[in-house]
């Protein structure tokens, strides 16, 4: 696939290969992230709820 966007848009294949590695780490990097964040409000939320119960 990297190949050929390469080809189409006259860009270095290395280049390509390299730009191509680099935005498919941020962007599993920028999911992790988001995910984290996701699991940190379920911990806040179930906490909370745990102070709550108790009470």
């Amino acid at each position: 696939k990297g190949s050929s966007f390469a080809k189409a848009l006259k860009l270095d294949l290395n280049f390509t290969e390299k730009f191509l590695e680099l935005v498919h780490g941020e962007s599993i990097r920028k999911q992790t992230e988001i995910m984290n964040a996701g699991e940190a409000e379920k911990g806040i939320a179930a906490e909370a709820h745990t102070n709550t119960v108790q009470s």
